[in-house]
């Protein structure tokens, strides 16, 4: 979750300040002495590529938390966020966009949405309803949820469930670590198919006010 978190932010950021690049470099440097991480480890971060290594987890944490845009405990920092970026952006919609889910994934999230209603007969009706707050328990709608959860990378064909994936999903949306974590494992519960366990997975975090979907 955190690779996204900073991964993000250096998509969303057009540009640095002088300032604002001397600091990073000199967080990067007083972490890298309380975590250990290579020094060649970093430029990779740059172009979006995170080895799996606890030291690069440790240091991109101690990154963030001094340019405070998260927590000790884990909780971001959405205010702290909103904040780095507002000198790029005039237009309060835009930082929305950036903070939010970007323009491409609401791309790909539409055209797995309508990809889902074609093939489960789903329609507009049930949608908007959904969105009123109130279930369909319909088997169309019922497997429309399990065909786009799959689509989306949160769930298999098995109806296993990847939770790590719903953490990065939801994590900005939910604001805090702690508890994004524990509704990834409240609402992984495992059902007799993976239909049930897919509708049931986006059931429990609607009941929460997280639409998986929202776009």
């Amino acid at each position: 979750m955190i690779n996204a978190l900073f991964l993000k932010l250096l998509q969303c950021k057009p540009g640095l300040t002088v300032e604002e690049f001397s600091d990073i470099v000199q967080y990067s440097k007083t972490c890298r002495e309380q975590t250990g991480v290579p020094v060649e480890m970093m430029p990779k971060v740059l172009v979006g590529f995170f080895e799996d290594d606890p030291r690069l987890k440790a240091q991109l944490f101690c990154m963030i938390k001094k340019m405070g845009l998260q927590e000790d405990n884990g909780d971001f920092n959405i205010k702290g966020i909103r904040q780095k970026l507002k000198s790029f952006y005039t237009e309060q919609k835009d930082m929305d966009e950036c903070v939010g889910p970007t323009n491409i994934q609401k791309k790909i999230l539409s055209a797995h949405i309508q990809n889902c209603m074609a093939q489960t007969g789903t329609t507009e009706a049930m949608l908007a309803k959904v969105k009123s707050g109130v279930m369909v328990d319909d088997p169309n709608f019922i497997k429309f949820i399990f065909c786009v959860e799959k689509l989306s990378g949160l769930i298999n064909e098995n109806g296993d469930i990847y939770k790590e994936a719903l953490e990065i999903k939801t994590t900005i949306s939910i604001g805090s670590l702690e508890k994004t974590i524990a509704m990834a494992d409240k609402c992984s519960q495992y059902k007799s198919t993976p239909e049930e366990t897919a509708y049931e997975l986006y059931k429990c975090y609607m009941l929460d006010g997280y639409n998986l979907f929202e776009q």
